[in-house]
Order: C-alpha cells, then structure tokens, then sequence
C-alpha cells in the first residue's frame, strides 16, 4: 500500500548581495568599477539560472551599505532580465529616511524603465492626499510600526476599491506565555540567521546605534490589540501570527 504522500518545504532562495560582494571585493569598503560590477552581474546571473528567486540586501550593514546606487542599479538591471525581485533593507529609516527612499524609487525607475504605467513617489502617506476607493490593492510593509496605526489604517482602507485587498505585513509586541515561548523560538532563529548572514551574533557598533535611534519612536500592537482594532476598523479580516515577531492581515472591502 503506497504511503501517503507528504507535503515538502516550499523554500524561496533570495542571493544575497553581501556574499556576491565579498567575491568579487573582499570586506573593502570602495567602490565597484566596471569590471567589479560586470563580474557581480555575472554571479548574480549564474545564481538565478540555478534557481534563486531574486536578490537580497541590507544597506545598513557591511559589506552592503559599502555599494553605491549604480551598483544595485546594475544589478538591478540583470533582475529585470527574468523578472526577479530586489528585496531591500534602505539605507537608513531614520534620520536620512527619505535620502535612503529617493535612492530607493531610483533604482525602481531604472529597472521598469519599459513600463510607462508605473509611477513611484516618496511622500508621507499621512500628508498626502489619497483618492476615496481607487486602488485595487495597497500593501504596507513594515512600515505601520512607525505610523499612529489606528488612523493609518482607516486612511489605507479608504483608499481602496469595493472589492480590493489592503495587505499588511508588520512587527507585534509579544505578550502572554504562548507569545513568550515562541519569542524563544524567533530568538534562536534570529541568530542562527546573524550567524550565517553576518558570521556573528552580535551586530557592529555603528549598527547597534542606527537600531536605537530606529527605535525611539516605534509603537509596536500587541495581537489582542491588533484584532480589537481590526475587528472595528476592519471587520472580516484575517489576521495572523508568524515568528520573528510578524503578523499579517489580510482583508477585503466588501462590494457595494
């Protein structure tokens, strides 16, 4: 009798552009040439041909935060060839925020050059004025965590069409015993991830730094919060849980 069948791990593999670096560079801290970035395009090539899903990178820290923007904007170009997505980590979110989107928006706008119905703008999402039901679909990243997120909701759900799908992905504050055992977990998980990314547990002093100041002015929901408010603002969504302290929602206006 043939057993049953299980499902396996469903793993996306992002390259990390700190790793394609230290190839072709070293640890240093200058920029690439012409011949560093078409050997960097070359192994992120090589890379997505076997599989990879896109290309990863964390400007804060070294040997990332050493590239200048026609760096990514060169290697970007090589993910635009198969459609692959560049996952950031800006240069900064805090005092140089917008500095750090700008550089952002530019790389976006050099790799998507072929689409003339894109538009990118760096705005505050509180300040600038938002159409009543007009997008099919508005997403946040963490982003809410920095925002007052009862009114940054409202604002988003306002915004989007009868039928759209307002998409959150954020961090909580952990709180209760379940919440304390899986901090545990995301702990563990959290440093073997610095110890294979970084080589250590403990991140540098420049980057201990630019965490604090990140996070002054922080507000992060406990769950319970979190589904109180939705289940006010947001009546059917799906709210979930996940390690490393995220949680998502996922939620649909209704049609008319």
């Amino acid at each position: 009798m043939p057993s049953r069948a299980e499902p396996g791990p469903d793993v996306a593999y992002l390259v990390p552009h700190g790793a394609i670096r230290q190839c072709v560079l070293g640890g240093d801290d200058r920029r690439a040439d012409a011949a560093a970035l078409s050997a960097m395009q070359d192994l992120l090539r090589e890379s997505l041909a076997e599989g990879a899903c896109g290309l990863s990178t964390g400007l804060i820290y070294p040997p990332c935060c050493y590239a200048d923007t026609e760096e990514l904007i060169s290697l970007g170009r090589v993910l635009a060839e198969v459609s692959r997505p560049l996952v950031v980590h800006m240069r900064s979110e805090s005092d140089r925020i917008l500095d750090a989107l700008d550089e952002m928006i530019r790389v976006a706008r050099a790799r998507s050059e072929q689409f003339k119905n894109l538009e990118y703008r760096c705005a505050d999402v509180m300040a600038v004025d938002l159409p009543r039901e007009s997008f099919d679909c508005v997403a946040t990243i963490a982003t809410l965590h920095h925002l007052p997120l009862r009114e940054t909701l409202c604002k988003l759900k306002d915004s989007v069409k009868p039928g759209g799908l307002l998409l959150v992905i954020d961090l909580f504050e952990p709180a209760g015993f379940r919440d304390q055992l899986l901090n545990v977990a995301a702990i563990g998980i959290s440093g073997s991830l610095r110890l294979v990314h970084n080589k250590r547990l403990k991140p540098p002093k420049e980057v201990r730094a630019a965490w604090e100041a990140h996070g002054k002015t922080d507000s992060y929901p406990r769950m319970q919060e979190l589904r109180t408010l939705c289940a006010a603002i947001l009546p059917g969504a799906q709210i979930r849980q996940h390690l490393l302290w995220r949680y998502s929602i996922v939620w649909q206006k209704q049609l008319a």
